[in-house]
């Protein structure tokens, strides 16, 4: 391996250039919460629900070609909080609509919908309630220092969801992430087009005699398009104020254009979560940058909750997830959205379906549940989804057939975007699933749930083995419905590596068959992480590396600045931008391409968390590492790690172990 010099990891990356607001030092813009406060209640769910309804809305709005399965919660307009209060107490609170005080029966007082804080002496000795109905498209919120208990209304009086003071004393709900001013120039090979330089997702503000056509879009071919059923998104421009326009919805671009007479003035602006990178990680020069272009890829898809893409879905799905949630766990490692992303998904599940009407992303939610525990640690959020997440855990039992599989209701089984279906790859991610909820149920100290669902997987485990593997050929077969048919994807095989359920020799097997690249390729980077991390498990350098480099390697040299939703290395020039049957369909900002930004840090450098919020980790490189450099974020501090002429030094905050 090359000798090269390496940044310091904690230093900024001469990389980082790619994302405007990149700083290592302070949160730009300012960040609008205030830690350590407990201040805004909403009914359990409600911010989530609320916030998702508004993405929806905003991407019918910007004309979005996409469709959303699954029920998801509708939020309230109205909401009822009581708290127990003494005689002469003052009952003190700021709320978002209109309000009524009542104790018991009686009407105490009502405000109309104000800023104010509102003030009420107790009358009595008793509990008070305080409604509130918001107007539309607006959401009920109490703000107050007390703790209070959400009425539904029919008995049963959870505790109401809390959340930070804002900086700018709003309700969380009315707080809008903030747009950051961006530079354009001209593109040199097209000097009618301006060039943002990367992909951003952001609204374009300009000055003109007369109202002119905009054309956006993420590729210099999407950008030239003028048939507008080849449209992906909204280009609309409003009149803001006498020769004044900026486009109705946020665009998903790195290039856009003008036909008619060209703006006086023109002004970008992008819409970016204010978060700080709190992990880096330094490699080769080639190596950094995929893994700074894959942690702005995760960045860019950070908004309320870990989203798709910018371009055409802006939501948030429960498989999507598994490698957004990891990626950020290593690079911004913000718990908030994580929390409000798993529970947005699941707030209708099982009752209403699957997660997003898919079988498989319900099994996700109960992975991802269980690796934000491993790196987060966050003990009082799972408490509070515990009885979700054991409904979610028997119902899928529910659905297996006579051979224990998970094969029943099925109305939609993703898995990737492929034409073969590996129903076998399914039966992988069940395994993962019901070791996952067991784990989960021993967290909160259920070890009777904990030991009947990891019966459960061991049963499965068992019948794959069973029905499914061919020794003779070294792979699970791809169907569990037919497992008499003697055909093989890399989808169950590096599902069966990633979930735990191979053994070590099966997993040599497996990987030495991936390298023969004779089996159909997998269709997304989605999946091409998965099959990353099956070569690392397998101690497979050269798998490991082609893997990187045949998919995001291969990105960056077609000058990518943030990665796509799918890659196919056989595809030439305009064949990259299609997807679903349409010329510009393909997303090239989607959170499941941000692979590499835990891919580098945990599987080639190893460093993984042993126990819950990193108390106990591993720093176990690939033995071809010499040179490199990472900074992980942990909820104790920052561990750094640095590999010199293969001499691995390892610095970690008080609370954090390194174990072998």
């Amino acid at each position: 391996m090359p000798s090269y010099h390496i940044t310091p990891a904690h230093k900024a990356s001469a990389f980082a250039i790619i994302d405007p607001v990149y700083s290592v030092e302070h949160m730009t813009p300012e960040n609008l919460q205030i830690p350590g406060t407990k201040f805004w209640h909403y009914g359990p769910g409600e911010l989530e629900a609320f916030f998702l309804q508004q993405m929806r809305r905003h991407s019918a709005e910007a004309k979005l070609k996409v469709g959303y399965p699954g029920f998801f919660k509708t939020p309230s307009q109205t909401a009822e909080f009581r708290r127990f209060f003494k005689k002469g107490e003052e009952i003190r609170f700021k709320a978002s609509g209109t309000v009524k005080i009542m104790c018991g029966e009686t009407l105490l007082s009502e405000f109309p919908e104000s800023n104010d804080e509102h003030i009420l002496s107790a009358p009595c000795d008793a509990e008070y309630a305080v409604h509130i109905k918001a107007q539309e498209n607006d959401l009920p919120a109490l703000g107050s220092e007390n703790s209070w208990d959400f009425s539904y209304g029919f008995g049963g009086d959870p505790s109401s969801d809390v959340y930070p003071q804002t900086v700018s004393g709003k309700p969380p709900h009315r707080v809008e992430l903030p747009l950051v001013p961006l530079q354009v120039e001209k593109c040199k090979s097209h000097p009618d087009i301006w060039d943002a330089g990367k992909e951003v997702l952001a609204k374009i503000e300009i000055e003109s005699d007369e109202k002119p056509v905009l054309f956006a879009g993420e590729s210099i071919e999407e950008v030239l398009n003028e048939k507008t059923e080849d449209f992906e998104q909204s280009t609309e421009l409003l009149e803001t104020a006498p020769g004044h326009y900026q486009s109705k919805s946020l665009l998903a671009l790195r290039y856009f254009r003008f036909s008619g007479k060209q703006p006086k003035k023109i002004q970008l602006n992008a819409l970016f979560t204010p978060a700080q990178y709190a992990g880096a990680f330094a490699g080769s020069p080639r190596e950094s940058r995929i893994w700074m272009n894959a942690a702005y890829t995760l960045r860019l898809c950070m908004h309320r909750f870990l989203i798709d893409g910018i371009k055409r879905d802006r939501l948030p799905w429960g498989g999507d997830l598994a490698v957004s949630l990891l990626a950020n766990a290593y690079t911004v490692a913000d718990a908030e959205i994580v929390r409000a992303s798993l529970k947005v998904l699941t707030l209708m599940a099982p009752d209403h379906g699957d997660v997003n009407g898919i079988a498989d992303y319900t099994l996700w939610v109960l992975i991802n549940h269980d690796i934000y525990q491993k790196y987060f640690c966050d003990k009082d959020f799972l408490q509070s989804q515990y009885s979700r997440i054991h409904c979610l855990t028997e119902s899928i039992l529910r659905r297996r057939d006579h051979h224990g599989f998970f094969a029943r209701n099925l109305a939609w089984m993703f898995i990737d975007w492929v034409p073969e279906k590996s129903d076998s790859a399914l039966q992988m991610i069940f395994y993962w699933a019901l070791k996952s909820a067991a784990n989960l149920a021993k967290r909160v100290k259920r070890y009777d749930d904990a030991a009947r669902w990891n019966a459960a997987a061991e049963q499965v485990s068992s019948i794959i083995h069973e029905l499914l593997w061919d020794p003779e050929r070294g792979l699970f077969k791809i169907s569990a419905s037919t497992p008499n048919l003697r055909a093989f994807s890399k989808h169950a095989n590096i599902l069966a590596i990633s979930s735990g359920l191979a053994s070590a020799h099966e997993a040599s097997c497996i990987v030495k068959n991936l390298e023969k690249n004779d089996l159909p390729p997998v269709g997304t980077p989605y999946m091409s992480a998965f099959e990353a991390i099956a070569c690392g498990a397998a101690g497979q350098w050269t798998a490991f590396q082609n893997v990187l480099e045949s998919i995001w390697g291969s990105m960056l040299d077609l000058g990518a600045t943030s990665f796509w939703e799918a890659f196919n290395p056989e595809e030439k020039g305009p064949e990259h931008l299609v997807f679903y049957d349409r010329p510009f369909g393909r997303s090239l900002c989607h959170a499941w391409g941000a692979g590499p930004a835990f891919l580098y840090p945990m599987i080639q450098l190893g460093i993984r968390p042993v126990s819950d919020g990193w108390r106990r980790f591993t720093v176990k490189p690939m033995l071809q590492v010499q040179n490199a450099s990472c900074t992980v974020p942990t909820p104790l501090g920052q561990i750094e790690v640095q590999i010199t002429h293969g001499e691995i030094t390892v610095k970690a905050p008080d609370g954090c172990e390194q174990t072998e």
